[in-house]
């Protein structure tokens, strides 16, 4: 229950600058429009944007990718072979109105450790942040098709972000590096 009034804690005090469309939802098989799979000519288009592409990491072979909307709201792609394989969640910027993306299950960041447990259960896996060490987690689910996922990275108490998608490229520790 308290999971619950955090979240709209969060949302609310996110929205109060009057956010005019409805919060994201992110899930292991997308965001909003945009699906995982999708070529980046087919995520422009359910974005409504062209999407800057960050070759400088990894060559063409892997880039992160954004909208200037996405960014404001809190989220960024990962394209691997033209095709989005990840969605990497944070904060939206407080002064774009955009509230909060949380999963179906009501997690997002900010959410509590207790609340991710809650929301996945048996389902969550819980291990040791690799650069935090004992000052983090990560909270691991994995789709039942065993081909998708999420990662919620943690500082011990609260979840800093968090990534969906692929579960071979959500599990890449630095994206594209």
């Amino acid at each position: 229950m308290r999971a619950m009034y955090l979240a709209a804690a969060i949302l609310g005090w996110w929205t109060s600058a009057a956010a005019a469309e409805p919060a994201l939802v992110a899930t292991p098989l997308g965001i909003g429009g945009v699906k995982v799979g999708m070529t980046t000519q087919a995520a422009e288009k359910a974005l409504g944007q062209k999407l800057k592409l960050d070759f400088s990491i990894a060559g063409e072979a892997c880039a992160p990718a954004w909208t200037t909307k996405s960014r404001l709201q809190g989220y960024y792609l990962m394209v691997q072979d033209k095709r989005v394989t990840r969605i990497d969640i944070g904060l939206p910027k407080k002064a774009s109105g955009h509230a909060p993306i949380l999963t179906p299950e009501g997690v997002g960041v900010g959410s509590s450790e207790a609340a991710v447990r809650k929301a996945y259960g048996k389902r969550l896996l819980i291990e040791p942040h690799p650069y935090l060490y004992d000052q983090g987690h990560y909270l691991i689910v994995e789709d039942s098709d065993h081909k998708h996922g999420i990662i919620f990275e943690t500082d011990t108490k609260r979840v800093t972000s968090y990534r969906t998608g692929l579960f071979s490229a959500v599990s890449y520790i630095e994206g594209c590096a």
